[in-house]
């Protein structure tokens, strides 16, 4: 009993700590019980949450372990709360844990486990609950030895609790009262645009104002008369009624009224009071404030009313925009700086969100150096910037505006910032699509050069006076490869317009792969002959059946294996194979050459690019060619892919192709416009029957001359025409059996042409051929749509002409009306 009242007398000094008194009390604990180790562990009631609050005879961890494992243990809060104690004897074996009411609790094995590891063979657990039973925590004693205290040692040990517990709840709410003297400080400093700062008891019957300002006089005292002394007669009761109301619902207090201020003028005030609690969530006083309502109300309105128009303002410009203030280190140099203000486009251009209250370096911590050094520039000069700048640690690029705000001490800048890094990335693709243009229009002056030197050159051999048979039969050749030539760069062009405006149409059909890269093979073995390269082909034993347009996909093998021959020494290795995998085809076309580089491997399918290290090896070479084979395989909804090791490590390029399969039919196609020459096997043309005429109409008089000479030669009764007016004099005059005719020609276009001659001469009309440099789809069914039997893109080939001839025969063979 002395070690309880020694232990009261000094936890009441007001000079000793909490913790002084937790020491006191666990050393009586252990002293009274005989125990090895008690600690004090704490209840939050609202969580069901325990805490360890002090231990004696215990490690702290192993007592913040113990605390945590008797938190998961079902049923202790709940027996503790009824005010029972827990006992176990024994935590070597399994038995439960005995309940003062007779009850006995499960112990999980971590538990016992734990217990074990600490060297407590038994424990006691005593509730510390406040007046009205709400549980606060726990006094618990562990003895080394298996065993209890008797009941003459347990008593003690229940007064010793009860002490604890009181001396909690003191020290809690003297923690409150000094929370709460806090926060009246704070609340009055923070009024001091109030007319009057007071208290009032629980009951409003007293107030204790604090700060009187106009209102009341300032003063300390207490006074129990205020509704008399500040209230005038006819407005206490409405007053009364509203503190009975607000002390009723336990809610703030707010009510505009008449007041009588201290110098005895009258005056209209809006006054605000919020309750104050104790541990208990009981009211012990309210604080509040009063101000003049009118001249309140008008400055908060226009105050409200400025803020809203400069948030509107603020949050409207769809520029970032902050405020930042600098922090400047010792030596003056800028390390760091913090966000003060943002608005709503901020977190738009700059990524960065919840920026307000954070600095930079929190943010990112590797900010670029020369951003703090142009904020601090700005602070200290006062001279605004603008610049365009990266931050890489943001990865993005900003257009910048910087001024200061405010006197040079507050270190204070305003940003506007815009994220440009699109603008600028757009900005240098048109920059490379400028260079790439310039490169392309460049190899392609070179390219059209190239046929037109020895094309000119033979033209003079043929024109000189002396010109020897043998010097004109050589040539011939070399004009028609030239041409050749040119026309192959022209429809390139075409092909790749087409592709790109999305004008391509495939004419698909039921086509065996082997078939296909046979016929690219034969297509590419001049160029491989002549390069003298060995071609190895490796085709699938079995067909290989797609739905695709086998023209087009041979002129992507063909345009691969050309490529493999322009870019690999003479006499390389070049070769060609196809297998099959599950669903798809696999086509790998590889060479011995000079390779690509890593960098380029995905680049070489772009518009207009060429491998830079082998520019100089390319034979025609514009960078067309790859970008057409990738669209013309994705049309088939395949995909390319170019290999290599590296330069000089020769190249790859393998193409994946959907199957079908084998048993699918062909699929049929639409008829959507004039047909271009049937493919029929090149053939010698023979002398045409000379009865058949054939009328040509382009206002091109060299074009129509030439036309009109080469039909001549090769045996047809040919005529010229070079308007559309004396073309029709001449189909009135001579009934031609076939009117070639030129698309666009002036004042009377040939469609327009073709359609006057279907209407004029109906059944008896002329075959109508539709001779023009425009190809597109559209411009076919356009003259489909005129009345034309043929479209056919300049320049003509007469093999082409030859082959439409051989399909009419049957149709010329036909009685004509002769000529007038």
């Amino acid at each position: 009993m002395a070690l309880l009242l020694e232990t009261g007398d000094f936890c009441a000094r007001a000079d000793v700590t909490l913790a002084q008194c937790l020491d006191r009390w666990l050393a009586g604990a252990v002293q009274l019980a005989g125990a090895d180790a008690a600690l004090i562990q704490t209840f939050d009631a609202s969580q069901e949450r325990w805490g360890l609050l002090r231990s004696h005879g215990l490690p702290d961890s192993q007592a913040a372990r113990l605390t945590a494992l008797a938190g998961q243990e079902p049923g202790v809060a709940h027996a503790l709360a009824k005010g029972c104690r827990i006992a176990s004897r024994n935590t070597l074996r399994s038995d439960p844990a005995h309940v003062s009411d007779g009850g006995r609790l499960a112990l999980s094995p971590r538990f016992r486990a734990e217990l074990r590891r600490t060297g407590i063979r038994a424990w006691m657990a005593l509730p510390l609950q406040q007046q009205g039973g709400l549980l606060m925590g726990v006094l618990v004693v562990g003895f080394a030895a298996s065993r209890l205290p008797d009941a003459d040692h347990t008593a003690p040990l229940r007064l010793l609790a009860r002490q604890a517990c009181d001396g909690l709840v003191r020290f809690s709410l003297e923690a409150e009262l000094r929370q709460a003297e806090e926060r009246v400080r704070v609340f009055a400093s923070a009024s001091l645009g109030a007319d009057l700062v007071y208290r009032m008891s629980a009951d409003w019957r007293e107030m204790r104002h604090l700060q009187g300002r106009s209102m009341v006089p300032t003063g300390p005292g207490a006074r129990q008369d205020w509704v008399d002394v500040y209230i005038p007669v006819d407005e206490r009761a409405r007053v009364r009624q509203a503190i009975q109301q607000a002390i009723a619902k336990g809610d703030a207090f707010e009510l505009e009224h008449r007041v009588l201020r201290a110098d005895g003028s009258a005056g209209r005030i809006l006054s605000r009071a919020v309750p104050m609690r104790d541990a208990s969530r009981r009211v012990v006083e309210w604080l509040g404030i009063a101000s003049d309502a009118p001249e309140r109300r008008l400055a908060e309105q226009a105050l409200r009313a400025s803020e809203g128009r400069y948030r509107s303002l603020f949050d409207s410009i769809d520029e970032g925009y902050c405020v930042i203030q600098l922090r400047i280190g010792k030596g003056g140099a800028p390390h760091d700086y913090v966000f003060l203000e943002i608005n709503q486009a901020f977190e738009r251009h700059t990524g960065i969100s919840d920026a307000v209250g954070r600095s930079m370096r929190d943010i990112s911590a590797d900010m670029e150096e020369s951003w703090y050094e142009l904020y601090a520039r700005v602070a200290l000069t006062g001279e605004p910037v603008r610049v365009q700048q990266a931050a890489r640690s943001l990865a993005r690029f900003f257009d910048v505006y910087a001024f200061r705000l405010g006197e040079p001490q507050l270190r204070e800048v305003a940003v506007l910032v815009n994220d440009i890094t699109q603008r600028r990335a757009q900005e240098q693709a048109l920059r490379d699509a400028d260079r790439q243009k310039d490169e392309f229009l460049a190899t392609l002056a070179h390219e059209l050069r190239n046929p037109l030197a020895p094309m000119r050159a033979g033209l003079q051999a043929i024109q000189a006076a002396d010109a020897a048979p043998g010097a004109v039969a050589g040539a011939l050749p070399v004009l028609t490869r030239q041409l050749d030539h040119l026309v192959r760069l022209v429809a390139d062009l075409l092909e790749l317009s087409r592709i790109s405006g999305g004008q391509v149409e495939l004419r698909r059909e039921r086509a065996d792969l082997r078939a296909v890269l046979e016929a690219a093979v034969e297509t590419s073995r001049p160029l491989l002959s002549a390069m003298r390269h060995r071609l190895t082909v490796e085709l699938a034993d079995g067909p290989l059946w797609l739905d695709a347009d086998p023209v087009r996909l041979a002129q992507v093998f063909a345009n691969l294996l050309n490529n493999a021959a322009k870019y690999t020494d003479e006499g390389g290795e070049i070769g060609i194979g196809a297998r099959s995998e599950p669903g798809w085809a696999v086509v790998t076309v590889r060479d011995s050459g000079v390779g690509i580089a890593a960098d380029m491997l995905t680049g070489i399918f772009e518009r207009f690019i060429q491998v830079p290290a082998t520019r100089h090896r390319a034979q025609g070479g514009r960078g067309i060619g790859l970008h057409l084979a990738r669209s013309l395989v994705a049309l088939h909804g395949g995909a390319i892919e170019a290999r290599s090791a590296g330069l000089g490590q020769g190249s790859t390029f393998e193409v994946r192709l959907p199957l079908m399969g084998a048993t699918a039919g062909g699929i049929a196609q639409p008829d959507v416009g004039p047909k271009t020459a049937p493919a029929l096997p090149p053939a010698r043309l023979t002398p045409a029957d000379p009865a058949w005429r054939v009328l040509v109409v382009d206002d091109n008089a060299d074009a129509a001359d030439s036309l009109r000479l080469l039909l001549r030669v090769h045996g047809f009764e040919a005529q010229a025409a070079h308007t559309p007016e004396s073309g029709l004099r001449a189909i009135e005059a001579q009934r031609p059996d076939v009117v070639i005719l030129d698309i666009g020609m002036p004042g009377m276009d040939g469609w327009e042409v073709a359609q006057f001659v279907r209407a004029r001469y109906g059944p008896s009309r002329p075959l109508l051929v539709a001779l023009s440099g425009w190809g597109r789809e559209e411009d076919r069914l356009r003259s489909q749509q005129a009345g034309m039997d043929f479209h056919f893109t300049k320049p003509v080939d007469i093999e082409a002409l030859r082959a439409v001839f051989e399909m009419l025969a049957d149709r010329m063979a036909q009685p004509r009306p002769p000529a007038p």
